[in-house]
């Protein structure tokens, strides 16, 4: 019985002999799968946006060390996201056991503006976005070739065409552009000046854009005028022996025609410039007026108080008087057409009546009997005398009277008078 006690008590400490044997081979060989790594040092893994990187441990705190460390090279224009969060090469990360890095490598953008050149380098996603990032201001109106939203897949060349001030005269207007276009048409078109059919420039649309000069718009018009013109009729006399001298039958009356002329009339900036005649045209035409005249020589007689006078016509005149300080001279005058001088008695007719009745009389009721013996302007339009006067006798007369051509008529005395 004493044997028993010594057997368990050399079997447990065996066993707990074997038990710390495997335990210390457990941790060895957990320690020999497991990397060393030093003491406060955080698991870096780099991913460049063109292909993975391996991965590295750093006690480094500063992005920029961490990417000498893995032996990136810095270039200008990269761009670096930490866990998803832009960061430059010089600022410190946050303390952390995991880190992901995220390199996206910056392209080249060759900047050719005004004839000069220029290089920049990017990471931005597009061409806009890149140029704003490197100070690049653009306006509206400049021109860059390719376009701002182009997206940035590599190298790339840039074409940029500063807009400069130009000024407009449209008209009576001026306007101040900014404009990087190549032609003026291309300039007033993206300004909203657009031209019309007819206008045209100065210089021509198709002109680069002048240097120390505005940019003449003309506004040029054209209108259709159509004008009117009366084609008066004409008479035609027809004698009749079995009439009366001194009476007149119409028995076609005549009607005035019309001719409609047409012209073309331009315009710029309002202002006429020209004109075309386009032609006329006949839109009604004259009828004739036919007229029968009597030619029988009738004697007819009037009475003046207790005589009589035979005359052969009487017409309805307008009577006018003058005398010589009356005719419109500066000082008086007496001579006559006929050498007669002038007096009461003396009658001034038209040059036309002259020529026919020079030397016969006529009565004038309210004046007597008078001698055709003076020429004066006449009346147009109208059948016309004047009646002389001395200044001491002088009446003014201004009216219609119908007047009586007394025998012996003068030969060849027309049917209708002119």
């Amino acid at each position: 019985m004493r044997g028993m006690p010594n057997f368990f008590s050399i079997f447990r400490k065996r066993f707990i002999l074997l038990s710390l044997l495997l335990a210390i081979g457990i941790i060895g060989l957990w320690m020999a799968l497991t990397p060393t790594t030093p003491a406060g040092t955080a698991n870096i893994i780099l991913v460049r946006s063109t292909g993975g990187i391996a991965p590295v441990f750093t006690v480094e705190n500063r992005l920029a060390d961490i990417l000498i460390a893995a032996k990136i090279q810095l270039n200008p224009g990269d761009r670096y996201l930490v866990d998803g969060q832009m960061y430059k090469p010089d600022q410190s990360l946050p303390a952390a056991k995991k880190r992901t890095i995220q390199i996206i490598p910056a392209s080249k953008i060759t900047l050719i503006q005004n004839g000069k050149q220029k290089v920049i380098f990017s990471s931005a996603p597009t061409l806009g976005q890149a140029l704003w990032e490197n100070g690049i201001r653009l306006t509206t109106t400049d021109r860059v070739s390719p376009s701002v939203d182009t997206f940035i897949a590599g190298d790339l060349q840039v074409n940029i065409e500063a807009a400069r001030g130009v000024m407009v005269e449209d008209g009576e207007k001026q306007i101040q552009i900014r404009t990087a276009a190549v032609t003026i048409g291309e300039a007033l078109a993206e300004n909203g000046l657009a031209l019309n059919a007819l206008d045209t420039t100065d210089p021509a649309p198709d002109q680069p854009l002048p240097v120390g000069k505005p940019i003449r718009i003309l506004r040029n018009t054209e209108e259709i005028v159509l004008t009117g013109k009366v084609i008066e009729f004409e008479n035609e006399n027809v004698v009749k022996e079995d009439m009366d001298q001194g009476t007149s039958e119409i028995v076609q009356p005549g009607e005035n025609g019309y001719e409609l002329s047409r012209q073309k009339v331009f315009y710029t900036n309002g202002k006429e410039t020209s004109r075309i005649n386009e032609g006329s045209s006949v839109i009604k035409n004259p009828v004739k007026q036919i007229t029968n005249v009597g030619s029988k020589a009738v004697v007819r007689s009037v009475d003046i108080g207790s005589q009589s006078l035979d005359y052969y016509r009487m017409e309805e005149v307008y009577v006018t008087s003058y005398s010589p300080c009356r005719q419109g001279y500066p000082d008086c005058r007496k001579s006559t057409a006929s050498g007669t001088p002038l007096a009461k008695g003396v009658i001034a007719v038209t040059p036309q009546w002259y020529r026919i009745f020079a030397g016969t009389q006529i009565y004038i009721p309210g004046y007597g009997v008078g001698t055709v013996a003076d020429t004066g302007g006449g009346i147009p339009g109208k059948y016309w005398i004047d009646l002389g006067y001395s200044e001491e006798d002088f009446v003014n007369w201004h009216q219609t009277v119908t007047v009586y051509f007394l025998n012996p008529a003068p030969p060849n005395v027309p049917e209708v008078l002119p």
